[in-house]
Formats: C-alpha cells, sequence, structure tokens
C-alpha cells in the first residue's frame, strides 16, 4: 500500500463531521434479480462444475469475485471481429446470460452447443428493446444515446439492422448523424446514462430531427433517476461527494459521480472500504458534510462497510429523507424457468461422472 493512501485501519485526523446517507441508493430491480439468481444457481450447483458467462452478472469487481470464487467463469475470448468466442464454451455446460442484455444469437450458440441457459436479462432493457423493434417495424430509425462497447447498446442494437441504429455518445455525434427529415427517429438511452446528458440529448433531438420520438420520462431506468436525484438534492449544501461501486466497469456508478462533478465539487468513487484515501478528507480539506451512495451494481454490505469506517472515526452519520419510495424490488426473469432442469441434471450425476 502506497504511503500517501493509508488504509482503512490507519487512523488520522479527518474534517468530516457529517455524512448524509443519499436515499435511495443501491441496488436496482435488475441487479437484486441477477444476484439473487446466480446466488441461487451456485449454491443448487453446490461445486459440483461451473457456470459459465461472457459478461459481468453486474458491474460489480467485489461481488463478481464472491461469485467466481464459487464457481462462475467468465469467458474472456473473442472472435476477430470482437464478438463472444462461442467455441470457448464447454458443451453441455451451463451458461449464464447477464442482466445487460443479449442477442438472439447468443441463446441460440449456446443451445446449440447443448448448454442450459440462464437468461437475467434486466426487465427495463427488455422494455427498450421491444422499443426499437416496434420502430422498425414502422419503418423508422433509432438514435441510442449509450457507451460504445457496453452489453446493453449491443443488445438493443441487436434488434435493429446496422444502417438503422445510429450509436452516439455525445451531442458532437447526434450533430454528425445525416437525418432524412421525412424518417421517423425514436430516440433511446442505455438505462445508466446520466439523466443530464440524457435531457440534453433529448433536447437536443428535437432541434434538428423533424420527426423524432423522445419518449417519456418513466421510458428509462427508475433506479438511474432516483439515485441521481437524490444526490443532487443534497450536494448543494455538501463539501464532497462519495460514490461506493466500480467506476472502471459501472456506467451508473460513474455517471452518479457526475452530479458532484457538475456542481464542481470533489467528488470520489471506490470500491470498497478499504479504498478510502482518508488523505483526502483529513484536517483542513474543508470537507465537512460529505453525501455517500452507491452504485445501482454496489451490494448493500460493501456500501455498510463504509458507513461503519466513518462511525469509528466518530462521524455523524444521517440518512436523507427519501425522495420516492422504492420496494426491495425484484424483477421476474427468464432464468428461473430453466432451474427445474437441474433437479434431473443432478440426480443422474454420480453416476454420470463414473
Amino acid at each position: 500500500m502506497s504511503p500517501d493512501r493509508p488504509t482503512s485501519s490507519e487512523y488520522i485526523p479527518i474534517s468530516v463531521r457529517r455524512v448524509v446517507i443519499a436515499e435511495p441508493h443501491g441496488p436496482c430491480g435488475g441487479v437484486n434479480a441477477a444476484v439473487r439468481f446466480t446466488d441461487k444457481l451456485l449454491r443448487i450447483v453446490a461445486g459440483r462444475e461451473s457456470v459459465y458467462t461472457f459478461n459481468e452478472v453486474v458491474h460489480n469487481h467485489k461481488t463478481n469475485k464472491r461469485f467466481e470464487e464459487r464457481g462462475l467463469v467468465m469467458i474472456r475470448d473473442r472472435t476477430l471481429d470482437g464478438e463472444r468466442d462461442y467455441s470457448k464454451l464447454p458443451r453441455n455446460s451451463l451458461y449464464l446470460s447477464s442482466a445487460h442484455g443479449y442477442k438472439d444469437s447468443d441463446v441460440q450458440a449456446a443451445i446449440e452447443r447443448g448448454c442450459i441457459v440462464f437468461i437475467t436479462e434486466c426487465p427495463l432493457v427488455k422494455k427498450e428493446k421491444k422499443r426499437a423493434v416496434k420502430a422498425i417495424e414502422k419503418g423508422g430509425e433509432i438514435v441510442y444515446f449509450g457507451k460504445a462497447g457496453h452489453p446493453e447498446p449491443r443488445a438493443v442494437s441487436s434488434v435493429a439492422p446496422p444502417d438503422k441504429f445510429h450509436i452516439v455518445t455525445s451531442q458532437e455525434d447526434l450533430d454528425k448523424l445525416r437525418i432524412n427529415p421525412l424518417t421517423n427517429y425514436t430516440f433511446l438511452n442505455q438505462t445508466t446514462m446520466s439523466q443530464k446528458d440524457i435531457r440534453g440529448l433529448k433536447d437536443r433531438a428535437m432541434e434538428i430531427i423533424p420527426l423524432v420520438d423522445v419518449g417519456a420520462k418513466e421510458d428509462g431506468c427508475y433506479a438511474t433517476d432516483n439515485r441521481q436525484q437524490a444526490v443532487a438534492a443534497l450536494m448543494y449544501g455538501a463539501d464532497a461527494l462519495l460514490v461506493v461501486g466500480s467506476g472502471d466497469i459501472s456506467n451508473n456508478t460513474v455517471n452518479l459521480a457526475k452530479v458532484g462533478q457538475y456542481v464542481m465539487k470533489p467528488t470520489y468513487i471506490v470500491n470498497g472500504s478499504d479504498e478510502i484515501n482518508w488523505l483526502a478528507f483529513q484536517r483542513n480539506s474543508g470537507i465537512e458534510e460529505l453525501v455517500l451512495t452507491s452504485g445501482a451494481s454496489c451490494d448493500e454490505n460493501d456500501f455498510q462497510e463504509v458507513v461503519a469506517e466513518f462511525e469509528k472515526r466518530g462521524v455523524e452519520v444521517v440518512h436523507q429523507q427519501s425522495l420516492v419510495v422504492e420496494n426491495d424490488t425484484e424483477f421476474p426473469i427468464e432464468a428461473t424457468r430453466n432451474l427445474i432442469l437441474l433437479e434431473e441434471r443432478y440426480k443422474n450425476w454420480l453416476s454420470s461422472q463414473k
């Protein structure tokens, strides 16, 4: 550990007097469903064999590491054109499709290899795919605001012809599109994008595209909206923002951090309590009130460990009055249907291994 980054076990005086926990924070319905299903699947498998996936179950390092320690194997091999290399997926194995979405060809390739397929696609991603299909069937085209290379736009783009699907990452990309004034366009976005950026792109789309359907506010992810709005309501009265999540792979975590950056407040992202750089909060740092939140892929236990570290230092921890009421949502997912296939598989497991 670098000497200029004290560990959580080292004590240095800090200026923080109050931590305000943004409410709501943390896991969304899609993440809850995918994580709980994967946990259940690995308990049923109980070490008999590995479960394979081509993409993280959720974009959080700590959660994925825990699953990998229990037998989840992520296949990182890709073909020359950057697609998943299904020749690396063992035949007759267990295949887990992540919450971020899938192409129909993904499932077909796994089935052709004799695999049992478990689909944990978030219903909100599925909804975006359906909107895209509907737009294409009506002769329209898609303008999609998302992060190139992310599995979610990969999934949504798969339902549209390449020349009818236009991915943009900024207003500059949007301005460069060659718009046909007689064509109907549907604006879609990755569910984890910044709400401020989405509003800006929608407004610009309505300015430059004569025929465009930007959808309703509720077309996006409720968790993305709620978590960003909760933080925004606190930032003007706070000195800094700390987001718990995996900022290098989690788009919703990065965009949650942008809320603090937009108002020019110091903003930090950590995977867990062991990554807190206490020197950033040392005495005379000017940070007395800190807003604390977590990305939609962050495990609540990891978040609470961060809370506990501040409490150990005598910091007052309070909860923001929740801006909205969220139940402990777990979305229904397709994956549960195929669990019954494991009962027969393992009933004869010992004899099949002889």
